[in-house]
């Protein structure tokens, strides 16, 4: 993108990096991009919005991925099967949105008993579907 006015002429630069994250980095220079003068640069991070679908496919998905001991299995075990019901609520229906955010909860509350450095991707995707199901019954019927 070139900006010209009567005394300055303007290019900017931004490149999406090739990974998983919502980084995008930014440049400013003075003329020519990559030949002028380089005024400002950054990183910028972008929240894209995500689907309900990929919400609950990432905290199962984090919940599958932890390495668990064999003493931790149950509160794994645990926060799967009430993660399972929730997702498998109607989420148009105000009262069972309620459940699945008790559920989710629950599912939380078990993760407490395994390793945080094992549970901590799980715990983290959880507090996105919680706040996403939150939204929802916020929203209202």
């Amino acid at each position: 993108m070139t900006a010209t006015g009567p005394e300055q002429r303007l290019a900017s630069q931004i490149r999406l990096r090739n990974s998983a994250d919502t980084a995008v980095d930014l440049a400013v220079y003075e003329h020519t991009i990559g030949a002028g003068t380089l005024l400002a640069e950054g990183s910028l991070n972008i929240a894209a919005a995500r689907t309900q679908s990929d919400l609950e496919l990432g905290y199962m998905e984090a919940l599958d991925a932890i390495d668990y001991s064999f003493l931790e299995y149950w509160s794994v075990h645990k926060a799967m099967i009430y993660t399972q019901s929730a997702i498998s609520r109607n989420k148009n229906d105000h009262t069972q949105l309620e459940w699945a955010i008790w559920e989710i909860k629950k599912s939380l509350a078990w993760l407490r008993f395994v390793d945080r450095e094992k549970s901590a991707t799980a715990i983290v995707a959880g507090g996105h579907l919680l706040k996403h199901y939150q939204a929802l019954w916020n929203a209202g019927p």
